[in-house]
């Protein structure tokens, strides 16, 4: 798979900003810079919980956003994984298209005769 990264994330409790932000944007940031690369897997979330001093569903909460906007994938028990900016925007598009189906009410088979559909 790809290399676990220790994350380098300062929690200030003094921000207006919640924790689980702080850890969404320190991650964001260190993607967009590139010091976490593609295929990276993240610190599990109890392990980054005890290094920050958080609670481990603040963590998980942070990993949910981060997977929401298309940066990071979870892979149930193998871990949370960056991904590329291919696979980003991909993802990306594929959630959009699930709640956009799923708030005018289809079930997940008639989502993929629409798309199957459109593709043809």
């Amino acid at each position: 798979m790809g290399k676990t990264v220790g994350l380098n994330i300062k929690i200030d409790p003094g921000s207006s900003l919640p924790v689980f932000i702080q850890i969404v944007d320190a991650v964001s940031k260190g993607v967009e810079k590139g010091a976490i690369t593609p295929g990276t897997r993240l610190p599990a979330t109890r392990t980054l919980a005890a290094t920050l001093g958080v609670a481990t569903n603040t963590v998980a909460k942070a990993y949910r956003e981060l997977e929401r906007h298309g940066v990071v994938q979870g892979r149930g028990r193998l871990g949370t994984y960056v991904l590329d900016r291919d696979q980003a925007a991909t993802h990306r598009a594929a959630g959009a298209y699930s709640r956009s189906m799923k708030s005018l009410g289809h079930s997940l088979e008639e989502a993929q005769d629409y798309l199957a559909y459109a593709w043809s």
